[in-house]
């Protein structure tokens, strides 16, 4: 077990070692415009071996002890800003009590165990300890046992999937009123959705009198009825349950904009105010599930074969039986129709193989693995923070050991990172993840346009790109189960 003061040394080294390198460069490195993560590396997907990373284990040994059960933690961008909204805000024991008491609050007594959602009063999570924090199952038989920063990604996991909302954990802040729309007590409220330039533009021209948003809600019925089958707005909270959806429950007498939504099932009854609703609507509209047409907007460039201006390196010419249309593709970017190659052997190779392809050809997987591991020991203070934890515990005590006569702090974990993550990394048949990805990006100034197909077959883009330049070339990836393929448009096919 590591104690306390061994883990505050690694992580001052470890800032030390950022900082360092960063006062040190000649070259100014802009903040980022976005936080591109892959979804594999951001939930701690560990190359090549099929398993979690041990920084995001339960039983990691940062911990500073061990847990029962690896938990499957839920891979968005947003899971990253509620963790870390958690890590942050309830890091004493007084501040998580609180936590703990407020999801009660809106659970009913409960707080939900991994292996049951629908969590009772005899199986649930109960606080077993502090320092650091424990929760144990009460139910029995089941035995789990979470520790640490494990509790906080669970309860990131619940928020992600709407069980526990994010008023619950103190995210609701509101900015204000949006266009007349007074904000209320709703639950799904947050800066990145009711600011949406989507979410003022609905409120503008629906929001105008009762008549005219009680016609916009039965517009958004029958517009997502080809969708989902049925006549309704889903519920947040279950979105797949077709006995969830909400139903305008009431409006202010005194002021028409102050309406509420709730789910028509009794045993949710899920409620939102006007602004959250408008909101929620807009991101049907973002995500491509609602007609920007239909609700007045008008539609976004297309990408098709007589507007897509394609940069130098990428595929053309391609034959239309090596590849297959996805579907449910999100608007952002829009494209009428894209289509993924099945091309690629799935053996580790898989992303380096597909940039290699976009490329041109002219490389191989290897070569391109090789830039992207170069890229990283050239760079170390850029990447440090994203693997540090992929970095093994013996290794860095053993390189702390030996260099405790020299000066240079920064060493020891520089030869961790070249043992550890590097020596794994550069080895053929190795699944990449994120700071690799990010590294060939830096290598050959790419921008990549990632699509990710999730299990319940709805799909996200990402993207990727290098810093403080314009890339040599914008490719497009198809991601699904950690496999890559290259990723087309209709004017780089042929019959």
């Amino acid at each position: 077990m590591v104690s306390g003061s061994s883990k505050e040394a690694l992580s001052c080294a470890l800032s030390f070692v950022a900082l360092r390198q960063l006062s040190s460069s000649d070259h100014h490195h802009p903040q980022p415009l976005e936080s591109p993560y892959n979804p594999q590396a951001s939930i701690g997907w560990n190359a090549g071996k099929f398993k979690t990373t041990k920084s995001l284990s339960p039983s990691a040994w940062w911990t500073g002890t061990n847990s029962d059960i690896d938990i499957d933690y839920m891979d968005t961008a947003s899971n990253v800003v509620i963790l870390n909204h958690l890590t942050q805000r309830y890091s004493t024991r007084h501040s998580f009590e609180r936590l703990i008491k407020n999801i009660r609050h809106e659970l009913h007594g409960v707080v939900p165990c991994p292996k049951r959602l629908d969590a009772t009063v005899n199986h649930m999570l109960k606080r077993d300890g502090w320092d650091p924090v424990r929760l144990l199952c009460n139910g029995p038989g089941c035995g789990v046992r979470l520790h640490g920063r494990a509790v906080y990604r669970w309860l990131a996991q619940l928020v992600i999937k709407g069980t526990i909302s994010k008023a619950a954990i103190g995210m609701n802040s509101s900015p204000g009123p949006v266009d007349g729309v007074d904000s209320g007590n709703g639950r799904e409220m947050s800066p990145d959705n009711v600011l949406s330039a989507t979410a003022r533009h609905l409120i503008k021209t629906y929001g105008n009198s009762k008549d005219q948003i009680k016609d916009f809600f039965n517009v958004i019925r029958r517009q997502l009825s080809a969708k989902i089958g049925a006549e309704y707005l889903p519920c947040q909270k279950n979105p797949f349950d077709l006995t969830h959806y909400y139903n305008i429950h009431k409006f202010d007498p005194k002021n028409f904009s102050k309406f509420r939504l709730r789910c028509e099932n009794e045993t949710c009854r899920h409620g939102m105010s006007a602004a959250a609703t408008w909101a929620y609507i807009a991101r049907f509209v973002d995500s491509g599930e609602l007609s920007r047409i239909a609700v007045g907007l008008l539609p976004l460039r297309a990408v098709d074969s007589g507007e897509l201006d394609l940069p130098r390196n990428t595929l053309s010419n391609i034959r239309q039986k090596h590849v297959t249309r996805v579907k449910n593709v999100p608007a952002s970017p829009v494209a009428p129709a894209v289509f993924k190659t099945h091309w690629t052997r799935g053996d580790g190779n898989c992303m380096f193989s597909a940039i290699a392809k976009a490329m041109g050809g002219h490389l191989s997987h290897d070569q391109v693995r090789t830039a992207g591991v170069t890229w990283i020991r050239s760079h170390p203070a850029d990447f440090i923070t994203r693997i540090e934890h992929d970095i093994p515990q013996d290794l860095y005590w053993a390189e702390l050991k030996q260099s405790a006569t020299i000066t240079d702090p920064s060493r020891p974990i520089m030869q961790a990172l070249e043992k550890g993550y590097l020596n794994v990394m550069k080895n053929s048949g190795v699944y990449g993840d994120d700071p690799i990805l990010k590294a060939v990006c830096e290598a050959y100034s790419l921008h990549l346009v990632i699509l990710q197909e999730l299990d319940d077959k709805r799909a996200t883009w990402m993207q990727v790109r290098c810093d403080g330049s314009e890339p040599e070339a914008v490719i497009w990836l198809h991601l699904r189960d950690l496999h890559y393929e290259n990723l087309l448009v209709q004017s780089q096919l042929r019959p």
